[in-house]
């Protein structure tokens, strides 16, 4: 139980599900992947980005080829690289997504997909400080979903102890996505008991 300014809350421990649920929300192309204009591999890039059920490794070759060997914009560029990241990520590939999204990040400091997808793997991680802080980027830079970004904050947040701003960031991904499933089932396992002087 920990104490907060005005109310107590209770939590039970942080379920698997949150875990794996901000990673498959944010990994498998529910509108976390970075959208490219164009044609040719780069599009085949966000294609299998987007599929759960694409070949992985041939995806992450696709993405590299077009990376290589179709023109394209910086910003082509860059969500080619995030829609990589998300295709090392659900290959539990964390030091390969990690480096495609700091690449993205070094192209474009203001990339809200890379930040919100690196806080995802940070959190896979258990490296919540971090994490936090790209929530916090993708937040500020509203990326879409921006109820993930809220999720992934809270989850960094109870991963660092600071159990009323999780409760507050689960009730937020809720406030922006009434019907956001994995802030739901998180939000069950807190328990308002009553004020605190």
């Amino acid at each position: 139980m920990d104490k907060l300014n005005r109310e107590v809350v209770m939590r039970f421990g942080l379920t698997a599900t949150a875990a794996l649920a901000l990673l498959a929300v944010s990994a498998t192309g529910a509108s976390a992947d970075q959208k490219v204009v164009g044609a040719g591999t780069s599009m085949t890039c966000i294609a299998q980005a987007q599929d759960p059920n694409a070949d992985l490794k041939a995806a992450v070759q696709g993405c590299t080829d077009a990376l290589n060997f179709q023109p394209m914009s910086i910003s082509d560029r860059v969500g080619t690289v995030i829609n990589r990241g998300i295709l090392r990520a659900r290959m539990h590939d964390a030091t390969g997504a990690l480096s495609d999204y700091n690449d993205a990040i070094s192209m474009d400091d203001k990339a809200p997909q890379a930040y919100l997808n690196r806080s995802a793997t940070l959190i896979g991680l258990k490296r919540y400080s971090e994490a936090k802080n790209d929530a916090d980027k993708a937040i500020a830079l509203q990326a879409t979903p921006l109820e993930v970004g809220y999720f992934n904050r809270a989850v960094a947040e109870e991963g660092l102890g600071n159990v009323r701003a999780a409760y507050e960031d689960y009730k937020m991904a809720l406030k922006v996505q009434p019907n956001f499933q994995p802030a739901k089932d998180e939000l069950t396992r807190f328990k308002v008991v009553g004020s605190s002087s």
